[in-house]
């Protein structure tokens, strides 16, 4: 059976664009068969320990993340703990994601050509 993720999606925990909270996330999540969640809230990923006992508390594969507005566009990150000052220069957020062991994706690479 295939394993299907979201591995960019936002709550009104960190995201003034989403209107879905955490919980009913989990729930629509569940309702379309999805197995796993990549939460990338603007700017800050969740509180580590706040997300490892949300995580805990539901059957589905969560991953903390972050997305950035940088000068080449909005931008995730993974394995980074908080926004910092200067991620808004792409290179600045890569080289740091590359130093906590983790690294960056394009959000919407196609965006400029569907708008």
């Amino acid at each position: 059976m295939a394993r299907l993720f979201d591995l960019h999606i936002h709550t009104t925990k960190g995201s003034s664009d989403s209107n879905l909270s955490p919980e009913d996330l989990i729930l629509e999540a569940d309702r379309m068969g999805l197995r796993g969640l990549c939460l990338t809230e603007h700017s800050g990923p969740w509180d580590l320990h706040e997300f490892r006992r949300f995580a805990d508390l539901h059957n589905v594969v969560l991953i903390r993340a972050m997305e950035v507005e940088t000068d080449m566009g909005h931008v995730l990150a993974f394995g980074m703990d908080e926004y910092q000052p200067g991620f808004h220069k792409v290179e600045t957020l890569s080289k740091a994601a590359k130093a906590a062991g983790g690294f960056i994706v394009t959000a919407h690479p196609f965006r400029a050509v569907f708008s």
